[in-house]
């Protein structure tokens, strides 16, 4: 099977890495058939290494459609192997992402249904003259409230990600393209950046998955020190 690259500007790679800490990352781009017609890249390492679908569609970013692939390596750099890329694979993890997440955090989820107790009343209001405010809450219902608002903030994020990609247990790909993205890992700053035709562009929730992993982030330095 021919490897597809996407096409990385010399001058670009230069300008960012020096020719330093670069990798070609598997990726797939892909568009969903009867949906917005955007295109979009998703991981091929990262999260089945991770065994986590929740994790492959939150790595999912939206590119541009005329972006060029070639068939031959436009940066001399490592490559990863690809793992579980098939349209069939990441239809699977798309659909199974939100039980995941529901997984995760049912705990949260039972938080809910409990009665919640008040974290102001009258007589604090007043107690807050002489005391400072925050010393008046109850740190143990706080922190529940705090976990209770991180699950809506994340459930509502998800679902716009499933609504973009129009995602549901019937859904359908028009284009589907096992590929390779030159990648540039910055250890020293945890910064990843993709470079893709003259543009350098930064992914934080790659940062948040490669550097908040070691076990993924020790797989790319073992590829970056065969340079």
């Amino acid at each position: 099977m021919t490897k597809l690259f996407i096409y990385a500007s010399p001058k670009s790679v230069e300008r960012l890495s020096k020719g330093r800490n670069l990798l070609w990352l598997p990726v797939a781009l892909f568009r969903v058939a009867n949906c917005s017609g955007e295109q979009y890249l998703v991981d091929c390492f990262i999260a089945p290494t991770l065994q986590s679908s929740l994790t492959r569609i939150l790595l999912v970013r939206k590119v541009d459609v005329a972006i060029e692939l070639t068939s031959t390596s436009p940066i001399k750099a490592p490559m990863i192997d690809h793992i579980k890329c098939c349209e069939e694979d990441v239809r699977d993890d798309f659909v199974n992402a939100f039980k995941e997440f529901e997984e995760r955090y049912a705990g949260v989820r039972e938080l809910m249904k409990e009665k919640r107790k008040p974290l102001w009343s009258p007589w604090k209001a007043f107690l807050a003259l002489i005391i400072p405010p925050a010393l008046l809450i109850e740190r143990n219902e706080l922190a529940k409230r705090i976990k209770i608002v991180e699950y809506l903030t994340a459930k509502s994020a998800l679902t716009d990600i499933r609504r973009k990609l129009c995602v549901d247990i019937n859904m359908q790909f028009e284009f589907f393209k096992p590929c390779y993205v030159l990648t540039h890992i910055d250890v020293e700053n945890q910064r990843v950046h993709f470079i893709m035709g003259k543009n350098a562009i930064r992914s934080k929730v790659h940062e948040l998955k490669i550097f908040g992993n070691e076990n993924i982030l020790q797989e790319l330095l073992k590829h970056l020190e065969r340079v």
